[in-house]
């Protein structure tokens, strides 16, 4: 059995472990709560305010009608094809824009009155070649079409006034865009 003469470091180094997994527990409880950390680009929905809660939510919804009409027939709709029933697309504030550009399609608003958040959806589906050899996750950045072609799905917002640029935004975070998460 060790003494305090043989290990008189003993004291300190129970004290000290004791506080490291005390923080580790502690860290992974406020981690549970909070979720991962956030990107400097990233923020979550909770902090939007409700009114951009509320859009949020709604194009959430509309995405999988949006990756429904895709899976049926092949391309993405144009957002006037979109019935008008899909939650986002029903809001007769925002002005849809759709553009593709290789394996990436995004759409895109502004608003009729220029006063509300301009929000961006970006889809980036792979390769086929990559396709056939890993399947995504099902999460919120993830998606799977019942063709089972996985795609890369992220929302975005910014301040309508911040220009738009013209095409597709490989990463709307250098153009000064925020990625909404849910979760």
């Amino acid at each position: 059995m060790p003494t305090a003469e043989r290990w008189p470091a003993l004291p300190f180094v129970l004290f000290a472990s004791a506080v490291w997994l005390g923080g580790l527990a502690l860290q992974h409880a406020r981690g549970a709560a909070d979720g991962p950390s956030l990107a400097p680009w990233q923020q979550r929905f909770t902090a939007l305010p409700s009114a951009d809660q509320r859009t949020f939510r709604a194009l959430r919804e509309g995405l999988f009608e949006l990756e429904g009409l895709r899976a049926e027939t092949g391309t993405w709709p144009d957002p006037s094809a979109v019935p008008s029933d899909v939650p986002a697309f029903a809001d007769t504030a925002l002005h849809w824009e759709r553009r593709s550009q290789g394996l990436s399609t995004s759409y895109v608003t502004s608003s009729i009155d220029g006063s509300a958040r301009r929000w961006l959806v970006l889809y980036l589906e792979p390769d086929e070649r990559a396709q056939k050899e890993l399947a995504p996750p099902d999460d919120e950045e993830h998606h799977t079409l019942p063709t089972g072609l996985g795609l890369h799905v992220t929302v975005w917002t910014q301040e309508s006034t911040a220009p738009l640029p013209p095409g597709v935004l490989a990463f709307p975070a250098t153009e000064g865009w925020t990625q909404v998460l849910g979760r």
